[in-house]
């Protein structure tokens, strides 16, 4: 089954002083402070454009909308901005595993670091978006599959994480104690050692079987499995533009980084759609990192070379390195943020919502 996807790179970035990035920027206003952002998204959008992928702005500011079938350049404000870097989002184009994606997120990457240096920090991140490829859609079964296999690798990929990612704010783990995790999940995640994985997964397939079919994504959140979007899994989008969110990976400076978190993203949804873990149901321990690894490779291996080829192998071992932990001052700062931008869809949301695209199938058949 192909898969259809999209990718949100957040950078700080700095203009390098070139006479055609200078022409760019003065151009679009870089002389006006309040119009400063602006323009360098601007120039970006153009250079990128010239590279013959297409790329434009959000105009949210003017009433505008993302463009579906481009990227875009965005404002990111939630990142702490440096002297002289601004904060911005890199959203691409609905991409699919049929195209040569490793090749459009490398051009995008080689404009940006021609004409900007680049900066990376510990609140950057990654994002992968993922759905079907039309005609076919997420079904009910769908989702319990990817639920089952998230709880089931989610230590070994928490363990691959660096350590601002293994328990990021922004990013939490589905299946631990938390808030947003409903106590029935949580505690059944709790009880693997005792009560097998066979007992997680059937908590799983509860929650989601439980729902309505003729009001089954929009009772989600009513359920309360996930109070949050802000979780390592994000299902939130499944009510709208019928995508599942990817939010653990960390902030990337180049390509190769970039496309190997695609490539995870791609080959462990496909693995989880295509693959059963009823192998795994009497088992009461934790699979091991090596487990997770095979498990993402075999599911990309139906894309094609390029998609394998994009996984890092230095990426996909224990980074053994502890959690980041934040101050008290910081998880308050981050937790106004949080509450700020709570009801905002992402850029990739916003595209394809516009398009009307990925609207979610109630076929339970599948």
């Amino acid at each position: 089954m192909n898969l259809s996807f999209g990718i949100e790179i957040e950078l700080l970035i700095r203009p390098k002083p070139l006479p055609k990035m200078r022409d760019y920027l003065t151009r679009f206003g870089w002389g006006n402070q309040d119009t400063k952002k602006l323009a360098l998204r601007r120039a970006l959008a153009k250079l990128i454009t010239q590279a013959s992928i297409a790329c434009d702005v959000t105009h949210h500011e003017q009433g505008g909308v993302t463009i579906y079938d481009a990227w875009t350049v965005a404002d990111e404000p939630a990142l702490d901005q440096p002297p002289g870097y601004y904060g911005l989002e890199f959203i691409s184009r609905v991409l699919d595993t049929t195209t040569h994606w490793v090749f459009e997120i490398s051009t995008v990457f080689r404009v940006i670091h021609q004409y900007c240096d680049i900066l990376v920090s510990s609140g950057c991140s990654t994002h992968v978006h993922m759905s079907p490829m039309l005609p076919r859609k997420f079904t009910r079964n769908d989702v319990i599959k990817v639920m089952m296999a998230a709880a089931y690798f989610d230590d070994p990929i928490t363990r691959m994480m660096p350590p601002d990612r293994k328990d990021n704010e922004w990013a939490k783990s589905n299946f631990l104690p938390h808030k947003a995790v409903a106590d029935e999940i949580w505690t059944a995640y709790s009880q693997v050692s005792v009560r097998t994985w066979g007992h997680m997964f059937q908590v799983c397939q509860k929650a989601v079987l439980e729902l309505k079919p003729d009001s089954m994504w929009q009772k989600i959140a009513s359920l309360q499995i996930f109070r949050d979007k802000y979780l390592a899994w994000n299902i939130k989008p499944l009510q709208d533009c019928g995508t599942i969110e990817f939010r653990r990976p960390p902030g990337v400076s180049n390509a190769q980084d970039a496309c190997h978190w695609v490539a995870f993203s791609l080959g462990f949804m496909s693995s989880a759609l295509s693959t059963s873990l009823d192998s795994a149901r009497s088992r009461t321990t934790i699979p091991v990192v090596p487990e997770a690894k095979r498990y993402i490779e075999n599911g990309l291996r139906i894309f094609g070379r390029e998609s394998l080829a994009a996984l890092r192998p230095e990426l996909m071992v224990e980074d053994r390195r502890p959690p980041t932990r934040m101050t008290a001052q910081q998880l308050a700062i981050i937790q106004m943020q949080k509450e700020k931008y709570r009801k905002k869809k992402s850029y990739f949301e916003e595209k394809v919502c516009s398009h009307e695209l990925l609207i979610l199938s109630d076929d339970h058949s599948n």
